[in-house]
Parts: structure tokens; sequence; C-alpha cells
């Protein structure tokens, strides 16, 4: 299995502002991630959709629909990925954590690798690849300046 290591817990994602104030989609945290004991959490991640909620204030990253037409959407997590990793995160273990994993080590070496040639090349990374980063637990500071 491949070495899971995510840079931020789904309480410090949340915090570090990653779906826009939107993510729960009417579904209480609790039922989430059991994050329930921090109400004002809650509060600013359930509503309309608000880039400037988002860490870098723009909108990265597909919608509900399109994660249900790629099949990423599980009967066991219904929201997704970060659901999944709430849950993994608390420690339930499921048939599935080997194909999350592995969607989260593809994402984070693809556009990981491409924030850091957007650096090399422009001196920047792109906002975009940055927040969709954060939405997968990484630390984009973090992944700009990693080794290969």
């Amino acid at each position: 299995m491949t070495t899971f290591a995510p840079h931020l817990t789904p309480t410090a994602m949340l915090k570090a502002g990653v779906f826009g104030g939107s993510y729960f989609h009417g579904c209480t945290v609790a039922d989430i991630c059991g994050l329930g004991a921090d109400q004002r959490l809650v509060e600013q991640n359930y509503g309309e959709f608000n880039v400037h909620r988002n860490r870098y204030g723009v909108k990265a990253g597909q919608d509900y629909a399109t994660w249900m037409a790629n099949g990423w959407i599980f009967p066991e997590d219904p929201l997704g990925w970060f659901h999944w990793y709430c849950r993994y995160h608390a420690g339930r273990r499921h048939e599935r954590d080997d194909y999350q994993i592995r969607r989260w080590v593809n994402y984070g070496k693809r556009w990981g690798r491409f924030a850091r040639t957007q650096m090399h090349t422009k001196g920047f990374a792109s906002d975009v690849v940055k927040q969709g980063l954060l939405q997968w637990a990484y630390e984009p500071m973090l992944v700009l300046h990693q080794e290969e």
C-alpha cells in the first residue's frame, strides 16, 4: 500500500477554507466526520458556495454532478473523497481505502509537480492549483518546496 500522509486533518482543511462554505449539502458535520463539537465550523461550511470563503479566493475542482458522472461517489461516502477522508481519519477502515488513497497520491503527484513547475518557470503557482491541492489535504506551500 502507498504511504498515506496528508498534510492536513479534515478539521484543518475546513478551517483553511477548502469548499467555498458549501460542502455539507444538508448533512451535519457530525454525519460526515464526527466533528460536531465545533458548531461554528459547521456553520462556516454549510450554505451557498462563496468563492471568498476559499483560502485562495478562487473556484477549484468539479461540481457534485461531475463527481457522480465520473463514478467518484459511493454509497458509504455519498459526499466524496473528503467524506471518506473524514471517516478514515476518525479510524474507519474500508475495502475502498486503497482506491481512495491511490486517488490522493495521483492527485498530489500530478498537481504538485505542475505547481512546482509553475513556480520554477513563472515564479508563482496558480491559485486554482493551490486551492485544488488544499482540497486534497495537501498544504500547497509544503508541496511547492518538496523534492520530487
